[in-house]
Order: C-alpha cells, then structure tokens, then sequence
C-alpha cells in the first residue's frame, strides 16, 4: 500500500495495459496517482474505490492525492473537486468540545515519531459525526511539511529541529485517513443503553419486594401469624431467587457476546413457562 493508492474510478487500465488519466474537468486531470509502469509487487495496490470505508491520502504537502467513494459519500464532497486541495481546509475535523483537530494532533508538525493515530470520534463543519483514524506513511527522505492552507496550520516552525527540515527517515510522505460512519456505534450504544434501562427495572421491582417484606417481618414481626409470615418468607425466597436468575441471564449475554459461551438450540415448553413466569409475578405481587 506504501507503494501506490489509486483510484478504479479514473485510473482503469486500458487494453493495451497503459492507464489513462481521467479528465475531472476541462483543462483538469485528476489528482489520483496513476498506475506504475511496468511490473507490479503483488499487494501493493489496491483500489480506493473498492475499499469499504472512507480513504484520504495527502502528500507531503498536505495536498490530497486520494479521495475515494466512500469519503465523498460520508462527507458529501465531490471527488474531482477536493483532489489537490489542502486536507485541514477540505476536512475541517473538530472534536466534541469544537477544538480543530488539525492544530492540537498537528499531524506535519508534530513529532516524528508517531505512526498512527486511534479511532476516534470527529465532527465535519456541518455538525456529522464519523469515526477517524489516521496513519503516518514516513520514508527515508528530508521533507519540509506544508507552509499554508487556511486550515489553521500555519507556517513550519522554527527553532527547533520538527519545524523546518523533518530529519532524514522520518520524513512524512503521506497521511492517510480513515473515514467511517458513526450510525452503527450509535445503534451499538444505544442498544446497550436500552438494555441497562431494562435490567436496572427488572432488579429493582424483585428488590423493592424483597427490601418491604424484610423490613415489615422485622417491625412487626408479632403482629402476623405463621401463616402469614411464611408467605412473605416464600415471596422474598422467590424473588431472591429471580435476581438471582437474572444476574446469571446478563453474564450469559455477556459470555455469548465475547464467544465464550457456544448456544445450542433446544425445545422448550412455551406454555409452562409461561405458566411459570405468571406465577412469579403474582408471588411479587
């Protein structure tokens, strides 16, 4: 991949083998780099287009070279538009307290030692949320990071041996960002969310059962029969019993979740159980 990111879209071969470069406008040819001539090392390319998320590619300068499908998609950009832009003013990434993520990450400025940056959540001008990650392509050669751009950049700094020429080998040559939509991870937290919600209720109605009969046997213990005071025993037992049940239930899930619980399917008599169930909740009350 170090070798070569390009884009199906506008650098398909041709039948004699040559590509070609696709015009994006008049007078204008794509930034996308073009396919290498002659032999090609197996792996080392791969079509932006065909990737599932989001890809841009920035020179060394900071100017984009690689905008695929998918990122016009999440970003509603247009491709041919963005190409040899600056990525800090076409990406204007800001975190959840509107900080610009391209002055304090300072990705060309910063230290030259990083390779990659996690996923994390960003927002685009208009307020979208995606996931982004980013990774260093850094090779064997001095580079001067960008001087402009009205992304907040700023000029290479001075005094100091990151701000003017990057040492040799450490070089950035190209950054290289992933995007990917943040609807599945909201689904994702908004499921768990639903499920605490319900297993904070399920907890609480057994509890409240077992905490009123506990303390009213222990206030009035006198005041109640055996008969009586064995109902109230029996009802504590089963709802003991219940969250008991359902604290087994959730490390199940999460047993199932993680794989180290293997399901396997049975028959189960849907009546009784249900028999069973009805008969807990008028023991709770």
């Amino acid at each position: 991949m170090d070798e070569l990111i390009s884009s199906r879209a506008s650098t398909a071969p041709q039948p004699g083998g040559t590509p070609a470069n696709t015009d994006t406008a008049p007078g204008q040819v794509s930034g996308v780099s073009p396919l290498p001539e002659g032999p090609v090392p197996i792996g080392s390319l791969v079509f932006a287009d065909e990737l599932p998320d989001g890809i841009v590619v920035a020179d060394e300068a900071g100017r984009i070279i690689v905008f695929n499908r998918v990122a016009a998609r999440l970003t509603g950009l247009d491709p041919a538009e963005v190409t040899g832009k600056f990525v800090f003013d076409v990406l204007p990434l800001r975190d959840s307290e509107g900080r610009d993520w391209w002055v304090y990450a300072d990705p060309y400025h910063g230290l030259p030692t990083r390779t990659r940056h996690p996923e994390r959540s960003l927002y685009l001008a208009d307020g979208t949320e995606i996931l982004v990650s980013v990774g260093y392509v850094r090779g064997p050669r001095g580079a001067r990071p960008p001087q402009g751009g009205s992304g907040g950049m700023g000029p290479p700094r001075s005094g100091g041996g990151l701000g003017g020429v990057v040492p040799p080998g450490l070089a950035l040559r190209r950054l290289v960002i992933s995007l990917r939509g943040a609807q599945q991870r909201e689904r994702l937290e908004r499921s768990r969310a639903e499920l605490v919600s319900t297993v904070a209720h399920e907890l609480r109605s057994p509890l409240t059962s077992v905490k009123g009969f506990t303390a009213t046997l222990l206030n009035k213990w006198g005041r109640f029969t055996d008969d009586q005071k064995r109902v109230m025993l029996e009802t504590v037992n089963a709802d003991a019993d219940r969250v008991t049940r359902l604290i087994t239930e959730l490390l199940d899930v999460s047993r199932i979740e993680s794989g180290r619980m293997e399901v396997h399917r049975q028959l189960v008599d849907v009546p009784d159980r249900a028999r069973k169930i009805i008969a807990g909740r008028v023991a709770a009350g």
